[in-house]
């Protein structure tokens, strides 16, 4: 089912599977988000949820017990409920079942609220623990944007601009997972300038960034996304060669290392929820030059 959101400037889609949104436009008509494409990547701007990134082996263990949850969590493949909904702001819903039970044997619930504000949307995410042991938990968002703010455009005309000047060496990622190794990336730096090179081996993968926004910019264009990003410490820039997307991935938590042990209080950037607690999330996309 599909959910849509507008005012006099976004107009935007959201598919109740996934509470996935897929469509982010100008009302000129101009798409922002990536379309999705099976020789490249399918998904548009999945949620990350009850893990982001891979588990060594795809397993953690918990009492003692083996499970297994595939790359990023399951909240991507679970139908939300749709709950309060008007015209500019919509809150979806996920709640533990049978399904989630088998391989993440905990009590949550999971609720985000999508509102638009004029050229900014604004995603408010809270995660509760409704059981009686303690809750482990990452979350994160995966909103890819395509290369289309103009004609015949590429990765070469964008730049991301963090909003302080950030010191971060760049996790090389093994079969998905982390390594305990890094390469020098930013050295009191803002500034990304994007190419394909970048990604020619997978994502960038920065860690305690202290910035609170994120800014996709277009050089030929004074089009501009931010995002803010104060709620996750971690974040990544990921696209395949050629594809014609960029993600920008906040993150609390990432996959495993590749020297994990699978114990999941010992994962690294794990969250942990006391029963009857939540915990929240804020982030927005605001758009800029759209005229």
């Amino acid at each position: 089912m599909l959910i849509e959101l507008g005012n006099d400037v976004l107009k935007i889609k959201i598919c109740t599977l996934g509470a996935e949104m897929i469509s982010l436009q100008a009302c000129s008509g101009l798409e922002y988000m990536w379309q999705g494409d099976p020789g490249f990547w399918e998904s548009t701007s999945p949620l990350l949820f009850p893990t982001v990134g891979c588990l060594k082996d795809g397993f953690y263990i918990y009492n003692g017990e083996r499970y297994e949850l595939p790359v990023h969590g399951f909240a991507r493949s679970e139908e939300f409920v749709v709950g309060a909904h008007t015209n500019n702001e919509v809150t979806l819903s996920l709640v533990a079942n049978d399904r989630t039970r088998i391989n993440y044997p905990f009590e949550f619930s999971f609720d985000i609220t999508f509102k638009l504000n004029g050229a900014r949307l604004e995603m408010d995410v809270v995660v509760g623990n409704n059981g009686d042991c303690d809750l482990p938990f990452s979350f994160g968002l995966h909103p890819g944007f395509a290369h289309s703010w103009v004609e015949n455009d590429r990765m070469e005309n964008y730049r991301i601009t963090f909003s302080s000047a950030e010191t971060s060496d760049n996790i090389r990622v093994e079969g998905g997972l982390l390594s305990t190794d890094a390469d020098s990336f930013l050295e009191d730096e803002s500034v990304i300038d994007l190419t394909d090179d970048h990604f020619a081996v997978d994502a960038i993968v920065l860690k305690a960034i202290k910035s609170e926004q994120v800014t996709l910019s277009h050089q030929l264009s004074e089009k501009k996304l931010t995002m803010d990003i104060r709620d996750f410490p971690d974040f990544a820039l990921w696209s395949q060669p050629g594809a014609g997307f960029i993600c920008l991935e906040p993150w609390q938590g990432h996959a495993d290392r590749t020297n994990h042990n699978h114990d999941i209080w010992q994962k690294e950037g794990i969250l942990t929820l006391t029963p009857n607690k939540t915990k929240e999330f804020h982030s927005s996309l605001s758009i800029s030059g759209i005229n």
